[in-house]
């Protein structure tokens, strides 16, 4: 609500007409105005004021005088009622198309970082470090490629171990303007998935806890959130085959183990 609108309704406010619902929008509003608050107090001192100069005007016959209150009071009630229908069906949709316009951007923020991690990925950037034994346990290549990204982003950079994948190098890149560990994985039948990891403290992107999937430039892209830090992971596999992918523990996901083979991988 804004001054004008209170303006409309003040009346109305006053005369204690208006529903606990939108008395309570002019108090709020009120609470942070003081030239509203003013207006307020002003109407009450009038009525204060013709409430009490009624006494000196000569008296009308009684029936007379009920009759025209009467009459008064409700002409007046319903025209303050519409013009309080008005303001807050104003504002309501105000409200609305504030909610719809924040929806659209969250959703269009999620497709812009999605399709960019996809196109980065589909470049095939060359890898700026690659374990120097790829067939070694997979703990022994993970410490390798953490220790390449120690210092470079203002996050620690975790690689998770993927099922039926295997760590193959690193680098850095960006995704749009977030600097972001790349960490591409090898999979049976010469797929391969990339892995973008970039600190968010600001939570400027709007990705929650729980992976939401998109596809883009022929990519599936799954992205998701473990406090500060954004993950996503893009591959060409389909896009229940990429879940079943996603690491058990690691990460705070829908358990699943990591002894599934997708089906992808089983023809």
């Amino acid at each position: 609500m804004d001054c004008s609108q209170l303006s409309t309704v003040v009346q109305a406010f006053v005369d204690g007409e208006l529903v606990a619902s939108e008395a309570q929008l002019v108090e709020a509003h009120a609470a942070r105005c003081a030239a509203c608050t003013e207006r307020i107090s002003q109407q009450r001192q009038l009525v204060t004021v013709v409430r009490a100069a009624k006494g000196a005007l000569p008296q009308a016959p009684l029936a007379l005088r009920a009759r025209l209150q009467f009459d008064l009071a409700e002409e007046g009630r319903r025209s303050r009622r519409k013009q309080a229908a008005v303001v807050f069906a104003g504002a309501a949709a105000v409200a609305l198309i504030g909610l719809t316009g924040t929806w659209q951007h969250r959703a269009a923020q999620r497709r812009a970082y999605a399709d960019d991690a996809a196109q980065r990925h589909a470049r095939q950037y060359p890898l700026e470090v690659q374990p120097k034994n790829v067939g070694q346990d997979f703990g022994q290549n993970v410490e390798q490629l953490e220790a390449f990204f120690a210092g470079k982003l203002d996050h620690r950079v975790a690689v998770p171990q993927i099922p039926n994948a295997r760590a193959a190098g690193a680098r850095l890149l960006n995704v749009r303007e977030k600097p972001a560990a790349y960490i591409r994985y090898d999979t049976a039948r010469a797929r391969q998935l990339g892995l973008f990891v970039y600190g968010d403290p600001p939570r400027d992107v709007a990705y929650d806890d729980e992976p939401q999937v998109a596809n883009s430039h022929g990519y599936n892209v799954v992205s998701w959130r473990n406090g500060d830090v954004v993950y996503q992971l893009v591959s060409d596999l389909d896009e229940r085959d990429v879940l079943e992918l996603l690491p058990p523990s690691e990460l705070p996901l829908p358990s699943r183990s990591p002894q599934v083979q997708p089906a992808s991988f089983q023809r």
